[in-house]
């Protein structure tokens, strides 16, 4: 299927291809802000079941499993969001008492 955009023709499934294509399993885990342990320890899979999947494009041999991956990967996601988002909260509530400094508080 294809469609222009801005005076090119592009293929949809190009466009839309995701970035994960070819891409090393340690790369995947800087990405990700972790290590290669710490993706296999937060995933459940070892490192050959993620290199099958990321580096070489296999499907998983068990999609419950692959499933369960995601889950805990968008999990780990959100809580280091939740946790960068207190501190910088945190560091902003700071700043505002120190404002206080200004007035002899």
């Amino acid at each position: 299927m294809k469609t222009e955009s801005a005076g090119a023709n592009l293929d949809i499934d190009q466009k839309y291809k995701p970035e994960g294509d070819n891409i090393t399993v340690k790369e995947y885990a800087n990405k990700m802000g972790l290590t290669v342990n710490g993706l296999c320890e937060v995933t459940g899979l070892s490192r050959m079941g993620l290199n099958n999947i990321l580096a070489k494009g296999q499907q998983a041999n068990n999609d419950y499993r692959r499933r369960m991956a995601v889950g805990k990967l968008l999990k780990s996601i959100n809580e280091d969001a939740d946790r960068k988002v207190k501190s910088v909260e945190q560091e902003h509530s700071e700043r505002v008492k120190l404002l206080d400094m200004f007035y002899n508080k």
